[in-house]
């Protein structure tokens, strides 16, 4: 996503309830070599959270609602 002078990388996945599961979702941001934020949505509702790979993790409800800070 670009908007202005910002670029982030948004991945969804529908559940990631195991650890190969985990592993290929995140894969691509693991690929990626810049500091560009990134975020991970899925389906299940939980408090948004940073992994230790910096991967701003986030439900689909709270990502539909997220305002504008989410992208800044």
């Amino acid at each position: 996503m670009n908007r202005g002078n910002f670029q982030c990388y948004i991945q969804s996945a529908f559940r990631m309830d195991d650890e190969r599961k985990i592993a290929s979702e995140l894969a691509p941001y693991k690929a990626v070599g810049n500091s560009f934020k990134k975020i991970m949505v899925t389906r299940f509702e939980a408090s948004p959270w940073y992994d230790d790979n910096g991967i701003y993790h986030i439900g689909l409800a709270d990502f539909l609602l997220a305002s504008d800070e989410l992208f800044s």
